[in-house]
């Protein structure tokens, strides 16, 4: 059941005070002499219903937008939002968005992975391949890659915009997206025929006239919710967007190397198809953006 809920930001505050973190969290020192979170996910409750607030210096309203352009265009369960508000008042000058939004019943499949059987695993893998077909589904909605609105500016990129910009016009188009990771890691290299033959060679790996695919983004087990052996509902969709066409496979490519071995084998066995139909791409392209990143690191 969804609820109306009224709220200001004085109160949201007042929640957090004695709220629970469900993710790590980065702080970064105000001018003043407190620490204010990069990005922070509390679990708040007020009036006995349960809510999650997502901020920080790191948090953007656009995510709010998007999830509620998802619930708004597909059957995907996303959390109901139920305010964003702006923070004018730190001396670091940065505003902080606080975004509330419902919080779903049950827990992280994350979580759940290590201890579940083959048959709920049949079940799950199902129902997220549902889930991406609905996404999918939002495809046609734009004819180039892109956020929502605005440029891309998102954790993919966000080591790189500051040696490297990416404007509104840029990386709009697969072979744009590509080759713009290309072009900061080989950046530092002064033969630029060897530079363009190289990014040639890797640009003929894609399918370039894919259209473009419809995308949570970041599509790890901990942003899928689980209740009573379903799905109940997909959060954080801070990353998503129109991306390539392999883009689902490549959040898998990038899963499999982070994840921790008792969950990366239960993840597989849902997402298998998913990785295998693109899995040349997505481990190209993972080695394009991992070597554009870490140049910078």
């Amino acid at each position: 059941m969804r609820h109306s809920v009224s709220l200001t930001l004085e109160e949201v505050k007042l929640l957090l005070k004695t709220a629970v973190n469900l993710e790590r969290e980065w702080q970064i020192p105000d001018q003043g002499g407190t620490h204010v979170p990069r990005r922070a996910v509390r679990a708040v409750e007020k009036d006995g219903i349960p809510m999650v607030v997502r901020f920080g210096y790191a948090v953007q309203p656009l995510e709010a937008d998007i999830t509620m352009f998802v619930a708004q265009n597909s059957s995907v369960r996303v959390p109901a939002i139920y305010g964003v508000f702006e923070d004018t008042s730190r001396r670091r000058g940065t505003p902080v968005y606080y975004i509330v939004e419902e919080r779903l019943p049950g827990a992280p499949l994350e979580d759940l992975l290590p201890t579940m059987d083959e048959a709920t695993l049949t079940v799950i893998s199902t129902e997220l391949q549902h889930i991406l077909g609905e996404l999918a589904s939002l495809n046609n909605f734009r004819d180039d890659l892109g956020p929502l609105r605005g440029p891309w500016a998102n954790d993919y990129f966000d080591y790189l915009l500051k040696s490297f910009p990416c404007g509104m016009e840029d990386a709009r188009s697969t072979e744009s997206f590509i080759k713009y990771f290309l072009q900061a890691y080989y950046t530092p290299c002064p033969d630029r025929t060897l530079v363009s033959a190289r990014i040639e060679d890797s640009l003929s790996r894609f399918d370039l006239s894919r259209p473009p695919l419809f995308s949570h983004g970041d599509l790890f087990p901990s942003n899928i919710i689980v209740h009573d052996g379903h799905i109940s509902g997909v959060v954080d969709w801070e990353q998503a967007g129109w991306y390539p066409y392999f883009w689902d496979a490549f959040v898998v490519e990038k899963s499999v190397r982070q994840l921790r071995n008792n969950v990366r084998c239960q993840w597989l066995k849902i997402m298998k198809g998913v990785w295998d139909r693109f899995r040349p791409e997505s481990r190209e392209f993972f080695h394009v953006w991992n070597a554009a990143i870490n140049m910078l690191l």
